[in-house]
């Protein structure tokens, strides 16, 4: 590998379109193993030996690594073209010595290959670190309690809309009917090259709910950098959005009235007042994106029209989310059309693969 190349590879993960907080989290765990000179995996098998390092820990810090490598060697390169343009024997020595170091980084990133532990699986590929020792005990994330909580309590999420301040109200109603991702209320927000979000756009159009979203996790191609639900309202939610949207003049944008970390507070707390204290760290904003997935599975939407309404471009993601036994009995979606800005990828199904939607 050579200079350009090591650059190249480089600045398509520096390229990416972050948020400064998960920059500066990856520096830092960058920084943390690069001041031991540890890579990821030398760090998870150094802490086996005490408590297995979480698969989730691991991940995160593979991430930050790969990400500080691909900073410095861009630094380092920046550097070298400076000191080339100098041309004097002390800065073309120091030149030399920075491009040894870059490619010795690149070596290091080039290794850290990534592991997609489901899809090596399938296509029956081995682990891409078999020999990494992590804690391979599986995350506790919000779906597995979906089933549960429909049974506890059927009506949760009119009972979180009533337990949230006024101000918030708008922002869970969205949720509910949209499952949408909490990011995507926010305005301000890098979509895409030139394409910056301004809110949800809510507007009334031939007696339907017209909902317009500009995706996150939109980087290096990846999912929909804009969307549109079209809304027929069935469900109550669905009804109140409506009936918000109509009060407002058939056009609304729906802009959160706190930070991120306000309205996450905000609705944690009202969790513990709508539906008791043993809902407590089960139940979230995220939850209402995983009714909304079940849902839709469970009414037989197309694997392609969910992906689109949840802002995927693969039908693979929304494997992740709540599953059509968590559908909630008796309830019913308006969803009656679904455009987005990005084609679907579909999966090639094997035989013996279940064809309808997980």
């Amino acid at each position: 590998m050579d200079l350009k190349q090591a650059a190249k590879m480089a600045r398509k993960i520096v390229d990416r379109s972050l948020k400064e907080s998960t920059r500066k989290g990856y520096l830092r765990s960058f920084h943390q193993l690069d001041d031991r000179g540890l890579t990821p995996q030398a760090y998870a098998n150094e802490k086996s030996s005490a408590k297995p390092l979480s698969k989730r820990r691991y991940y995160a810090l593979k991430a930050g690594y790969q990400y500080g490598l691909a900073e410095q060697i861009i630094q380092r390169f920046e550097n070298v073209k400076a000191l080339r343009r100098i041309a004097d024997e002390g800065a073309l020595e120091q030149a030399e010595h920075l491009e040894s170091m870059i490619l010795d980084s690149a070596r290091l990133l080039e290794d850290q290959a990534p592991d997609y532990g489901r899809q090596r699986k399938r296509e029956g590929r081995p682990s891409a670190h078999p020999k990494v020792q992590v804690d391979k005990k599986s995350r506790k994330g919000k779906r597995q309690y979906l089933g549960r909580l429909n049974k506890a309590i059927p009506d949760w999420q009119m009972e979180l809309f009533r337990a949230v301040p006024r101000q918030h109200r708008l922002l869970i109603l969205v949720l509910a009917a949209s499952g949408c991702r909490p990011a995507e209320l926010y305005p301000g927000r890098e979509v895409g090259k030139g394409l910056v979000s301004d809110g949800v756009h809510l507007i009334i159009h031939d007696k339907k709910l017209v909902l317009t979203f500009y995706g996150a996790k939109t980087g290096q191609g990846y999912g929909q950098m804009k969307r549109e639900l079209v809304i027929c309202p069935v469900s109550t939610m669905e009804h109140g959005l409506y009936r918000l949207v109509e009060k407002a003049g058939g056009a609304l944008c729906c802009e959160p009235a706190a930070s991120d970390r306000a309205v996450r507070g905000a609705v944690e707390l009202a969790v513990i007042k709508a539906l008791g204290k043993r809902w407590k760290g089960k139940v979230s904003m995220a939850s209402f994106r995983h009714q909304f997935s079940a849902d839709l599975k469970g009414a037989g939407v197309s694997k392609e029209q969910i992906a689109i309404a949840m802002g995927h471009c693969s039908d693979r993601t929304q494997g992740n989310y709540g599953l059509a036994s968590q559908r909630r009995k008796g309830s019913r979606r308006g969803l009656v059309q679904v455009t987005g800005s990005q084609p679907v990828k579909r999966r090639d199904l094997k035989p013996s693969s279940n064809v309808y939607p997980r």
